[in-house]
């Protein structure tokens, strides 16, 4: 999930990295309103870690620490969103670490800001990373974004991905980018090789192959992709890298699963994603 910051010339000296969207808050009757101790601990390039103890004002609760960190765009610290080297599987702060270290990147402070499966690791919300969509369900979510010269914003997001095809231009609507599909799954997932080096499907399932000469879904982003290949398979099939594959539970919705099978080898298929919010 780092292409973009792997390809940078300019070395970074330090990283603050967040590991995906968040849609939590803290609540200050959770905290308390007692001050107990604390401090700021200056880390360089305009950043600052602070920690604070507080006396909950919930009974029973005692004390709860905060730590927070502020920082100021500077181009020597950016904050970037990070999974690792793969959406799918579970990694903790040390792991993820390591691999931005492989990367030439050097982490200063890390921030754990996603709800995920425990069972896969992947993230049940939204994430974009380097302007990819590197996952995303049908909800609308309170997310943080970061712009290239590292200042931040935050907004409702919802994404719409829709993949166009055939003469009639038929709209099937692409409700998950690199999730799980389980038993329960009836939508269509959109895999990219940055989900890992299999669909992890469980369920039997029809899978199109597209060819989109590289490019990846991103939003405001229409890219057109051909079948390159058409398979049915008992559960999961290999993500090629630099390519996408449309896959279906074949026991999920109807309709949706008349259409991918309506497609051939060789076909066009355009795929649109947009923010919704």
């Amino acid at each position: 999930m780092m292409k973009g910051m792997i390809s940078l010339k300019k070395r970074i000296t330090a990283i603050i990295f967040i590991l995906a969207f968040f849609t939590t808050q803290v609540y200050a009757s959770v905290l308390g309103s007692q001050w107990v101790e604390g401090g700021t601990l200056p880390f360089g390039g305009s950043t600052f870690l602070t920690r604070n103890t507080y006396l909950s004002d919930q009974k029973g609760v005692g004390l709860q620490t905060e730590y927070y960190a502020e920082y100021t765009p500077n181009s020597a610290v950016r904050p970037i969103v990070v999974t690792g080297d793969s959406i799918w599987g579970k990694r903790n702060l040390s792991q993820v670490m390591e691999y931005m270290q492989t990367q030439k990147l050097y982490p200063m402070i890390g921030i754990n800001a996603s709800f995920f499966s425990f069972q896969t690791g992947v993230p049940m919300g939204h994430v974009i990373t380097n302007g990819e969509i590197t996952s995303k369900d049908a909800t609308v979510l309170d997310a943080v974004g970061f712009r290239q010269d590292g200042s931040a914003f935050m907004g409702r997001l919802g994404i719409q991905a829709t993949a166009i095809f055939g003469a009639e231009n038929y709209e099937l609507d692409l409700t998950h980018i690199n999730k799980y599909c389980q038993d329960s799954t009836e939508v269509v997932t959109l895999y990219t090789d940055e989900f890992g080096q299999t669909t992890k499907a469980t369920p039997n399932t029809i899978n199109i192959t597209l060819d989109t000469n590289g490019q990846q879904p991103a939003l405001g982003m229409i890219l057109n992709g051909t079948v390159e290949k058409i398979e049915y398979a008992p559960g999961e099939v290999a993500i090629p890298e630099g390519k996408l594959i449309m896959t279906m539970n074949l026991n999920g919705n109807a309709w949706s699963k008349s259409l991918m099978q309506s497609l051939s080898e060789g076909d066009t298929v355009t795929i649109s994603c947009t923010a919704t919010s």
